[in-house]
């Protein structure tokens, strides 16, 4: 019984599928994150863009 115990909590064979899906959480986060601020900067220089541009032709 005890020797059974043993054997499972040294066995790291599901180990690195854990670690996989840590750093693809991780990864997805930043990207998810970077997209945002992205968004938000782009949005505001097309704003931008626009009011200029309606300011020229008008």
């Amino acid at each position: 019984m005890f020797r059974n115990m043993r054997d499972f909590l040294k066995d790291e064979s599901g180990a690195t599928f854990m670690e996989y899906g840590i750093i693809a959480g991780l990864v997805s986060l930043v990207v998810i994150t970077a997209l945002r601020t992205l968004s938000v900067t782009l949005t505001d220089m097309l704003a931008f863009l626009q009011a200029t541009l309606d300011g020229i032709f008008s």
